[in-house]
């Protein structure tokens, strides 16, 4: 891998309303716009729609740039979580776990798909990296 290109700042707006996408992404537009460049965090306690967030991001960024690599990284995730996620954004590259996970080295090799996307950014690809759960990540790691 080459050397670091340096920061990305927030330089284009990806309105999270979409045509045929969720009503309830407009508040959340309200509260929160989004760029391309920007990094965010869903803090949320568990089963309050963290994840429904992260999949209406994933498609407010479809929407507005078809040609960019979404990769979705699901941890410690319920089986049915995970087909959620490939009906509602079936471009969406999915990696992950399961909670039927057999140990700490079988979330350890999600790692792959951060390398996979820093080179592919670093190649000019728009990247978006969608990272559901951090805490579980980190427990795991």
């Amino acid at each position: 891998m080459s050397d670091f290109a340096g920061p990305v700042f927030p330089h284009r707006h990806v309105p999270l309303e979409w045509r045929g996408g969720p009503r309830m992404a407009g508040a959340l537009e309200l509260a929160a716009p989004l760029a391309l460049g920007q990094r965010g965090l869903i803090v949320a306690p568990h089963r309050t729609g963290a994840s429904t967030v992260l999949r209406w991001i994933g498609g407010a960024v479809h929407a507005e740039l078809p040609d960019a690599r979404i990769e979705a990284i699901l941890i410690d995730q319920p089986v049915e979580d995970v087909l959620d996620w490939r009906e509602e954004l079936p471009v969406a590259i999915l990696h992950g776990t399961t909670t039927d996970a057999a140990g700490p080295e079988e979330h350890a090799a999600v790692r792959e798909p951060f390398e996979r996307a820093a080179e592919a950014a670093e190649a000019g690809m728009d990247v978006v990296l969608l990272v559901d759960s951090l805490a579980a990540l980190a427990r795991a790691l």
